[in-house]
């Protein structure tokens, strides 16, 4: 009975990925100072992942879903600053709030750059870990 009612609104059980297509793939992080610059608006991040980042938006922002764009992603890291170039697919536009885009292919370079910004957040948050 459940499913002919979601089938009426197109969300009955084929309508709807497999529960896995929801899991992250990648733990996403917050609480860095950065920010990410597309085309002339620069966004605060909100949190980001290997796969992607989200980043807040305005009501007046010129994103489309589905849109490619080449993103400046800032990361302002206690002993260096980190400019990473990604081209990224604009996933979700949140009129007020936060929107979400996933990463495209991503080169080996710019995956260490990556991880050089996740080995200072490690080495930051265990310092922290040591002084408390």
């Amino acid at each position: 009975m459940l499913d002919n009612v979601l089938s009426l609104f197109g969300l009955g059980q084929s309508a709807l990925p497999a529960q896995e297509d929801f899991r992250r793939r990648h733990v996403r992080y917050s609480g860095l100072d950065a920010e990410v610059v597309i085309g002339k608006h620069t966004y605060a991040v909100h949190d980001w992942d290997l796969n992607g980042i989200a980043f807040e938006t305005t009501p007046d922002n010129s994103l489309d879903a589905g849109t490619e764009v080449q993103m400046s992603i800032t990361f302002k890291l206690p002993h260096e600053t980190i400019i990473i170039e990604q081209q990224a697919c604009i996933f979700r536009i949140a009129r007020r709030g936060v929107s979400v885009a996933m990463f495209t292919s991503m080169h080996a370079g710019i995956r260490r750059q990556f991880e050089r910004v996740l080995d200072s957040l490690y080495t930051q948050k265990f310092l922290e870990s040591q002084v408390a």
